[in-house]
């Protein structure tokens, strides 16, 4: 007879491993699973979608992440004895930017407010945004942009209407020409859109990063801010820092866990890490780490993490998911 799946596994399938929520009912399936008397390759078998992400190790330790049970599911490095001193530079990758396409302006929209620009965005001309609302759920808003020439499709804005929308100027890129940045609310965060002229392909584009909620720090207090995605909401939450590259002229990322697992020596193929982003003493620092028995702090400076020796050793994530309850 073939062996029935959970009905929720297909949608695994749909998208990366890290940007999945998981329910305590898939969390307890997925413990029952790894206390079953079967063997190894039967409990793998159980599951097909065992290869995506992290694997079946990774959700392992999602399911005790939920079920505050680490111990019962894995067993991670144990917590230094002493404080070492330890640093490296962050491994940022590319990210593809979307050219915008060219369209007219909607007819089947109702037409809310239009933004002038300026003239400092490398096209003649003053380019205006434009926002539209659904006519069905006037809270959904869409931006086009034109640029005096033609009429562009920016897309999705927010799905709360005006509100915390803010359409404006900004400077990531270092260079003369601006961009257009679009602090979007949509779901239950900010997500940092980026328009903006390239002179290299003579087109606008867009960096909407993955959709990925977003924030403006200065992680390292030297007046710059950066580029911060902190996902408390992922399992395990996890750390994102973009930025401008001027040799390459596109905008990268870096995934804050990956670099911090090598600097710590911890096996990422059975050994799943979350970095934590928290505010303390006017100060920001990164809590890293695997589970309730280890975790070391960080502090960001200039593409490079440090750890810190703090006074008070208690997982600053541990006390906001006991906070959540």
């Amino acid at each position: 007879m073939k062996e029935s799946k959970p009905d929720w596994y297909s949608f695994l399938q749909e998208e990366p491993f890290r940007t999945r929520r998981f329910t305590r009912r898939m969390a307890d399936e997925i413990k029952a699973a790894a206390a079953s008397p079967d063997t190894k390759s039967r409990r793998l078998g159980k599951f097909s979608w065992k290869g995506a992400g992290l694997g079946f190790a990774g959700l392992i330790l999602a399911a005790a992440f939920l079920t505050n049970d680490w111990k019962t599911a894995v067993d991670p490095a144990r917590q230094p004895a002493a404080f070492e001193s330890k640093s490296a530079s962050l491994t940022y990758f590319p990210l593809e930017a979307m050219p915008l396409k060219k369209t007219g302006l909607p007819k089947d929209m109702e037409k809310i407010k239009s933004i002038p620009l300026g003239q400092n965005l490398g096209k003649a001309g003053s380019p205006v945004v434009t926002l539209y609302a659904d006519r069905k759920n006037k809270e959904l808003l869409h931006a086009y942009l034109s640029d005096g020439k033609s009429d562009y499709q920016i897309g999705l804005v927010s799905n709360q209407g005006l509100t915390a929308l803010e359409v404006k100027t900004s400077h990531w890129t270092g260079e003369d020409i601006a961009e257009i940045q679009i602090d979007s609310p949509i779901g239950p965060g900010m997500v940092i859109q980026i328009v903006r002229y390239n002179p290299l392909n003579s087109a606008w584009e867009l960096q909407n990063f993955e959709q990925h909620q977003g924030e403006e720090i200065d992680l390292d207090g030297d007046g710059k801010k950066e580029l911060v995605e902190n996902h408390v909401d992922w399992v395990p939450p996890a750390i994102h820092l973009n930025r401008w590259n001027a040799d390459t002229k596109q905008f990268e990322r870096a995934a804050v866990d990956n670099d911090a697992a090598e600097m710590m020596g911890l096996n990422r193929d059975n050994t799943v890490t979350h970095s934590y982003l928290f505010q303390e003493k006017d100060k920001w620092l990164i809590e890293f780490g695997a589970g309730d028995d280890f975790h070391v702090f960080m502090e960001y400076h200039n593409g490079k993490l440090q750890t810190v020796d703090l006074p008070d050793k208690r997982s600053r994530l541990a006390d906001l998911r006991n906070a959540q309850k």
